[in-house]
């Protein structure tokens, strides 16, 4: 019997105004579940989060237990005494071990990626306590959620459950002009000062980046997944010559500091009801260079483009207000930014779209195969003509 996993996105908060999912209403997930864990993992999943808070595993009520989308970790939420939790359990000591793949991965990566198929990306409790511990430090309007319980040795992480909206279902189903989308703006420009004042109160020194070497690399990512001849190998290509004739330079500094690893929409939450920017997930935070944030947030904006639902004025509103919430960046660096940003379009996401039967199965990829067949072209001009091109 394959365990029951619910339809929960994953993410350590609740939406304001719905009712929690319980375990009774679940439905079953893809077919394969790779991480073999039974049906009673819901039993081993309180154990291993009392284990984190030193409790009776008795006293804890479980709401939701699912394995995350990219398959590397199990997500609860739950109570206990009264109060609500997060909890993460992650998944390192299956064998073989998972692939775990982040969703914002630079150009440099995912490169690694395609040539080292054995090698995965993904965080492990120390690491991320230890990252949530020193980006805290430097967050004095608390927008990262309190650490409740950790064990280490159980591979599991208990966090508070955050209450608010992902901004991802802020920015999509925006009409223009409105009260609420010029709302959502200001919520993105404050994620954006957030991000600004924890790279630059962690900054310490500068990465060298060369141009050419950047647009080289995205050629061999064209070439390794055989996209040279398509329109999107074309597309990628076109966006990198475009924007790399626009550095002045040889070399790009770009600033060092602590990053969040993973700055998308999906990991940023509104609180409405406490007007608070709330910021989840940092199991990908390394200390890198700013290209990884501020890219990974321009193109999760960018991507919206490409779905028929999604106001392209609102898209660039938002980068506009993202944009002006960080602050001021150098021409080169900015140019650096939208390169990789859009190219990453083309040779990503869109050929992502082909492959997703497999690791969604045959339902995802039969509406991915419809919208290759009867919305992509007219989603491509408008995202093209919305970019300049």
């Amino acid at each position: 019997m394959r365990p029951p996993l619910g339809n929960y996105k994953g993410c350590p908060y609740v939406e304001e105004g719905t009712a929690s999912v319980w375990m009774k209403s679940i439905r079953w997930r893809h077919p394969s579940d790779p991480s073999g864990i039974s049906s009673n993992g819901c039993e081993k999943a309180k154990q291993r989060i009392a284990a984190a808070l030193s409790v009776d595993p008795s006293t804890i009520k479980l709401d939701r237990y699912e394995l995350n989308l990219p398959g590397w970790a199990f997500h609860c939420t739950g109570r206990l005494d009264g109060g609500r939790f997060f909890a993460k359990t992650y998944l390192n000591d299956f064998n073989p071990p998972l692939r775990r793949i982040t969703r914002s991965v630079t150009p440099w990566q995912e490169l690694e990626l395609l040539r080292r198929p054995e090698m995965s990306f993904g965080g492990n409790v120390g690491n991320e306590l230890c990252m949530l511990e020193q980006i805290r430090q430097h967050d004095p309007d608390r927008c990262l959620p309190s650490i409740l319980g950790s064990s280490v040795k159980f591979g599991t992480l208990v966090l508070e459950e955050l209450r608010g909206v992902r901004m991802d279902r802020h920015v999509r189903w925006q009409g223009w002009p409105s009260k609420s989308l010029r709302a959502s703006a200001d919520i993105i420009r404050r994620a954006g000062r957030w991000l600004r004042k924890i790279h630059d109160s962690t900054s310490n020194g500068f990465d060298e980046l060369h141009p050419a070497e950047l647009a080289e690399t995205i050629r061999r990512l064209v070439a390794l997944k055989k996209l040279e001849s398509t329109r999107y190998g074309g597309l990628a290509l076109g966006v990198m010559k475009s924007c790399m004739e626009r550095v002045a330079t040889d070399t790009v500094f770009v600033p060092r500091c602590l990053c969040h690893g993973d700055f998308t929409l999906v990991n940023i939450i509104w609180d409405a009801n406490g007007d608070r920017l709330r910021v989840i997930d940092l199991e990908h935070s390394v200390f890198g260079n700013v290209l990884h944030d501020v890219s990974s947030l321009i193109f999760n904006l960018r991507s919206e483009l490409l779905y028929p639902w999604a106001s392209s004025r609102a898209v660039k509103f938002f980068e506009e207000a993202f944009r002006s919430g960080y602050g001021a960046i150098s021409d080169d660096l900015a140019a650096t930014v939208d390169a990789i940003s859009t190219a990453r379009l083309f040779y990503s996401l869109l050929p992502r779209l082909l492959h997703r039967g497999k690791r969604r199965g045959w339902l995802a990829g039969a509406e991915a195969s419809l919208y290759v067949r009867w919305l992509e072209p007219m989603m491509l001009k408008r995202t093209l003509r919305q970019l300049g091109w």
